[in-house]
């Protein structure tokens, strides 16, 4: 029993063991049940779900594939007298098969099975901001992919948050270039960060459907049409664009790409699936612009405004859709130094806007979002960085103690299923050309995954500490 194979051959043998694999199964017939029901409630005229305040709940989602099956397994561990070693990769093993089989058939389903609007021709008139702050690199061809961008009515504004270079004079150049029912606008104002930059913006947007793309993105041509699309349904308040990596230049760009694919294909679309898209994209990213005047607009409070303001939309109970066939490609870190710089800043803004929204977790009236949402980000995120201390030292004293062979089988397993998940992310994305980034899935594991690992307990050290941070952004590398 001391061999971590047998432990994982036994779950399937030992009717205790296989009890746990069957949460995710009744949570996913649940919150399919349940989406369908809040679909019949939804009150069209007003756009969103009826507020019915329920006297008690829980996240279903804790119990179905966090806390029991965690707990049970570490009895298990126990009863078993298994070393830490063996624990620690009995848990993640356990924990790993009960995250993906709980959000994977919900992705597949969103995929291939869900019924989706293939309407058209609604295109309402739409306001596209683009903040930018010293872009002026990449600002020519984001306004470029605006301009060629399939869509008859654009009102575009671009916000120069105060730059000290070019970005101004580069964006103005493009000033008699939109016609035919559209306009074009830039606006200087002094530096204030992003969220300032687009709260200016949507004070002289004169259209109901706001539209913000980052000013280092490039968006493909049919993106504008392929996301407003969704607001046919009254009930939407925003939706996320499908982001993928421009620069492809080195071992870390690939790895961030294969980290992308996989995060939006694998559990994005389980959250679209359920209309509980927790992060809209900067990169490109629809809204409805009353609830973001209702919710009080961007806030400066996070190091991850657009988190941030996703989660305050959600609270109305409205629906958050993603759009995989509008694209936005986007310059990514391709150095080690701009890494740290942009997920530092992700990871202590994420900490910072799950402790601010802690509240849903007490209010059953969210919904999906108390039952599914946010228990997931709440799991994911602080769940990551306890691991992130526990499997180190499991590890170190599996090599002290001379256990090899298991050490190398459980990391050879893991690094199996790995190949197995960016599989089937690819089989969904469909991106075939860039079928080569599966080679990189044994660095999910081993490698790039501890970059990760060690800058997000940085980030959450600082949280702990109370270290001041910075909105900090990486250096633009393409032109």
């Amino acid at each position: 029993m001391f061999i971590f194979p047998f432990l994982f051959f036994l779950t399937f043998f030992r009717a205790t063991y296989l009890v746990i694999f069957l949460f995710p199964a009744f949570s996913i017939i649940y919150l399919i049940i349940s989406n369908n029901k809040e679909k019949k409630q939804h009150n069209k005229k007003s756009g969103f779900p009826e507020n019915k305040k329920k006297a008690f709940g829980l996240p279903l989602v804790i119990f179905g594939f966090i806390f029991f099956p965690l707990l049970f397994s570490i009895i298990i561990s126990i009863i078993d007298r298994l070393d830490f070693y063996t624990i620690v990769v009995f848990i993640s093993i356990v924990s790993l098969f009960i995250t993906t089989g709980f959000y994977i058939p919900l992705s597949v389903y969103e995929r291939y099975f869900a019924k989706k609007n293939k309407l058209l021709n609604f295109s309402p008139p739409v306001t596209i901001i683009v903040p930018a702050y010293n872009e002026e690199t990449g600002i020519a061809r984001t306004i470029d992919s605006i301009l060629e961008a399939d869509y008859p009515y654009k009102e575009v504004i671009v916000v120069d948050d105060g730059s000290i270079d070019q970005t101004y004079h580069i964006a103005s150049s493009y000033k008699n270039k939109f016609k035919n029912g559209s306009s074009y606008a830039v606006i200087h104002k002094f530096n204030g960060g992003k969220a300032s930059a687009i709260n200016h913006a949507l004070r002289f947007s004169k259209n109901e459907i706001v539209i913000i793309i980052d000013a280092d993105s490039i968006i493909n041509k049919i993106a504008i049409k392929s996301i407003v699309k969704h607001f046919y349904d009254e009930n939407v308040i925003a939706v996320g664009g499908y982001i993928r990596v421009y620069n492809f230049s080195n071992i870390l760009t690939n790895c961030t790409a294969l980290e992308v694919l996989n995060a939006w294909n694998l559990i994005g679309r389980a959250f679209s699936f359920l209309g509980t898209v927790m992060i809209v994209p900067g990169a490109l990213g629809a809204f409805r612009k009353k609830v973001i005047v209702e919710r009080g607009f961007y806030e400066k409070d996070t190091l991850t405004e657009d988190f941030d303001l996703t989660i305050k939309i959600l609270k109305t109970k409205g629906k958050i859709a993603f759009e995989g066939s509008s694209l936005s490609y986007t310059d990514i870190p391709n150095n080690i130094k701009d890494l740290y710089r942009q997920r530092r800043r992700w990871y202590i803004g994420n900490f910072q806007t799950i402790i601010k929204h802690f509240n849903i977790f007490t209010n059953p009236s969210y919904n999906l979002l108390f039952e599914f949402g946010y228990p997931i980000v709440l799991f994911l995120t602080f769940g990551r960085a306890i691991w992130s201390f526990l499997i180190p030292i499991s590890i170190v004293l599996a090599i002290l103690s001379g256990r090899y062979i298991p050490l190398a089988i459980s990391l050879l397993m893991f690094i199996s299923y790995s190949f197995i998940l960016s599989a089937i992310a690819f089989i969904m994305d469909g991106q075939r050309e860039r079928s080569r980034l599966i080679l990189y899935s044994p660095l999910m594991i081993i490698g790039y995954a501890q970059i990760l690992d060690i800058i997000l307990i940085k980030g959450l050290l600082d949280i702990l500490f109370r270290k001041k941070a910075k909105w900090t952004r990486a250096k633009r590398t393409t032109q």
